[in-house]
């Protein structure tokens, strides 16, 4: 009886109260949540203040180098969300090529300055630096930049065609054959080049390996960010029906413009 029904009391009691241990439990929960609350509240300000500095400076060159910059570029600020990533790996494939075709260059100078290639390759060396990293920016990567943060479909077509042909080319200078289309020999740090320079010279034949290894990294590097542009291409909702038909305007237009001037 009594005793029973002290006993139910005591068990309603505790199960309606919370021990200390619980309590204090919950207190962390609700600190930890707040600090994380807190966090994220400052990432946003942070975040908010950065595109206010970013929009003031909008239209200032900063790119590629403050001292030295041509253009402004920001894709945080410029390019749809969807699109970054894909502009972001065309930007480390743009910068892989700088590398590429720098350290082809210093090799291809070290081979003409041991004795083992003509003069030739390195001139060849040079051109592929002077021409293709303006060319790579202008024909390329500011195409596409341009394309994502206008939404231009005619960009992204003009983009794929000219990064078709970065492909080929990186695929060429990682096979690099001697005397191929008057390509002078050295004058590209591919695998046939390796070969024949790992017969004069093993010491340098190593450096051209490494050349090699490099130009396969941007190769396969560049196959990735086409596919990522493709998925950006469409994500936007262009089909290349709409690229092609694109593209045929503009020849259209370009060689009326060109027969007006005549």
């Amino acid at each position: 009886g009594a005793g029973t029904a002290l006993a139910s009391a005591a068990a309603a009691y505790g199960s309606g109260s919370k021990s200390p241990r619980s309590d204090g439990g919950e207190t962390s929960v609700r600190v930890r949540e707040l600090e994380q609350r807190e966090a994220a509240l400052r990432r946003r300000e942070e975040e908010v203040i950065r595109r206010e500095q970013a929009l003031a400076n909008a239209g200032q060159k900063n790119w590629p180098f403050k001292r030295y910059a041509i253009a402004f570029h920001d894709i945080e600020l410029e390019i749809p969300e969807e699109c970054q990533r894909a502009v972001h790996h065309a930007h480390y494939a743009f910068w892989g090529l700088v590398f590429c075709l720098t350290y082809n260059f210093l090799f291809a100078a070290s081979a003409a300055f041991f004795g083992l290639g003509d003069f030739a390759a390195w001139i060849m060396a040079i051109l592929y630096l002077i021409t293709g990293v303006p060319g790579a920016y202008f024909f390329w990567y500011a195409r596409l930049y341009n394309a994502t943060k206008n939404d231009s479909a005619l960009g992204y077509a003009w983009f794929f065609i000219v990064f078709l042909v970065h492909i080929a080319f990186c695929l060429f200078a990682f096979i690099a054959p001697p005397d191929a289309f008057g390509t002078a020999k050295y004058s590209l740090a591919g695998v046939m080049s390796t070969a024949e320079m790992e017969k004069e010279n093993s010491s340098i034949g190593g450096v051209y390996a490494f050349g090699a290894a490099l130009w396969f990294l941007e190769l396969l590097w560049s196959v990735w960010v086409i596919r990522g542009v493709y998925l950006a291409f469409r994500g936007q909702g262009h089909t290349v029906t709409e690229a092609r038909n694109a593209v045929a305007k503009d020849a259209a237009f370009g060689a009326a413009k060109s027969g007006a001037r005549r």
